[in-house]
């Protein structure tokens, strides 16, 4: 237990909330820009596929 350094969990926490918010946005712009503007503009099978897609992705920024 002496040679915990608790510096180096603080430096992985902050990387890891900084990846969690870098994840976050992204998830975000693929729900409500790129899949929301698919359903708006686009239209059959091809684009119920994709979106679907889309869906799966933004589920494994969970």
């Amino acid at each position: 237990m002496k040679a915990l350094e608790p510096a180096e969990f603080e430096d992985a926490a902050a990387g890891y909330r900084a990846t969690r918010d870098l994840v976050s946005g992204a998830k975000d712009i693929l729900e409500q820009r790129i899949a929301g503007r698919m359903q708006a503009d686009l239209e059959g099978e091809a684009a119920s596929a994709a979106l679907k897609q889309l869906r799966e992705l933004w589920q494994n920024f969970h």
